[in-house]
């Protein structure tokens, strides 16, 4: 008997904390929330004061709780950033387009909410414990060194794809859509040749850019050809002969869609030299819109990422993270801007 009246106060404790737990949560902002009086909260949610007097005791222990001596209970506020630290893969470009968009945007909006940023290297920051300070990694680096991260730092997010990695929380674009999307504006338009110029599929980016596209032609069972090198100019420009060979084969438009603007920008470059007709033959989108993209002749159709969407996702899931006991690991994904000039075909 007294077991089975053991087990129900039991399943009644954990009721309570977990309603008190609701509310507190609800409650919770950037600044400490003063909760009503023991007796008072005791009967605004209809249980007995012994019951909260528990309840109260293990959210303090969770520290989403906090008693002021002489002043009463208060709320905890989520913990501000002050400072992150930013690890970067030791193979991405300075010049990088994405890279570079995102560091200006990530300066501009810590320095105005005046969090300072430290760059870490893997020996110093792989090997030290952080409790307090969020971790950014950008790039893509060993699995290895990547547990090794994760592991010693309490709060991390990546903003690259770590496919196999866990627990991770994740913030990046989703670039099987951006190939998806792709493939789709040309065939709304009637293209039915359509060509990838791929990067490196070592980068999650490249191959999941590349399994969108082809997966779209192949549900609209239509052509994809793929070639894949390096994301440059010089290699858009190299990749020129074997898309105009294409083209000549096929007698009729294609559809080319780049993993960068500079693959893209330098395609266009080598096709305008053959005289090739951007778009009436040849139609081309790429992925990054930098400057360049819009100043072009013709303007080039691209995918533009939303950095100011990318960095808010980030500060978010830290406060969460931070003022949390049970956060749950979380891959995001965020939609890029089709931008649409006039190296895509009109649809007719």
């Amino acid at each position: 008997m007294h077991g089975i009246i053991d087990i129900k106060e039991s399943i009644h404790k954990i009721e309570v904390e977990a309603l008190l737990k609701e509310k507190i949560l609800a409650l919770r902002s950037n600044h400490p929330v003063k909760i009503l009086p023991e007796r008072d909260l005791a009967m605004q949610l209809g249980v007995s004061r012994m019951s909260l007097r528990s309840a109260i005791k293990k959210l303090k222990d969770e520290g989403l709780l906090i008693q002021k001596q002489g002043s009463g209970t208060y709320i905890s506020p989520y913990a501000t950033l002050d400072q992150i630290h930013i690890f970067i893969a030791h193979d991405i470009k300075h010049d990088d387009p994405f890279y570079a968009a995102f560091m200006a945007e990530m300066y501009h909006v810590f320095s105005k909410k005046q969090i300072s940023i430290q760059f870490i290297d893997y020996e110093n920051g792989g090997t030290h414990n952080h409790e307090k300070t969020p971790l950014i990694i950008i790039g893509i680096i060993d699995e290895s060194k990547i547990v090794n991260l994760i592991q010693r730092y309490k709060y991390a997010i990546s903003i690259h794809a770590y496919p196999d990695i866990e627990p991770l929380t994740q913030i990046n674009f989703d670039d099987y859509k951006i190939g998806y999307r792709a493939s789709i504006k040309m065939i709304e338009r009637g293209i039915t040749t359509l060509v990838h110029l791929a990067g490196p599929f070592k980068f999650p980016s490249s191959r999941f850019r590349s399994q969108g596209f082809h997966d779209a032609a192949k549900s609209y069972k239509v052509e994809c050809i793929e070639l894949t090198g390096k994301m440059n100019y010089d290699c858009g420009i190299r990749m020129a002969k074997d898309v105009i060979a294409i083209y000549k084969e096929k007698s009729s438009p294609i559809g080319v869609f780049a993993s960068n603007d500079w693959m893209a920008l330098g395609l266009m470059h080598a096709l305008k030299d053959q005289g090739i007709h951007i778009p009436r033959e040849i139609s081309i989108i790429g992925c990054d819109d930098i400057p360049l993209s819009s100043q072009n002749k013709p303007t080039l159709t691209t995918f533009r990422w939303d950095f100011s969407l990318l960095i808010k996702e980030i500060l978010t899931e830290f406060e969460k993270m931070i003022g949390s006991s049970d956060y749950v690991h979380k891959r995001i994904m965020l939609n890029a801007q089709f931008v649409e000039r006039d190296s895509l075909i009109k649809i007719s």
